[in-house]
């Protein structure tokens, strides 16, 4: 399951996810923006793409260093075994309604 659903309580899960997916969104855009200025400045695609692998380097060391140190999702808190039962009773609805 999803870190963030795990992380989320229920009355907030749909604005937690919301967000999740407007920055993930709002990411994309700026990163093509920013190709794009670059490219428009004179760089060229060798350039834009390792200057893009080196962002993605940076940013994959420090999260392998963030979650080998136990502060990420690595703790035993997010990853429990044990699944909480939600109780769940369905009551039988006892008005009936008749077309007339």
């Amino acid at each position: 399951m999803h870190i963030v659903q795990n992380l989320a309580s229920p009355e907030i899960l749909g604005r937690v996810l919301a967000l999740e997916f407007c920055l993930a969104r709002l990411s994309e855009t700026a990163a093509a923006l920013a190709a794009g200025r670059l490219e428009d400045s004179g760089r060229s695609n060798s350039e834009i793409s390792y200057l893009s692998a080196g962002i993605a380097a940076f940013f994959f060391a420090f999260w392998s260093y963030y979650h080998i140190s136990g502060r990420g999702a690595a703790q035993r808190r997010f990853n429990d075994d044990r699944k909480e039962e939600v109780p769940f009773t369905v009551t039988p609805d006892d008005h009936t309604h008749t077309i007339a």
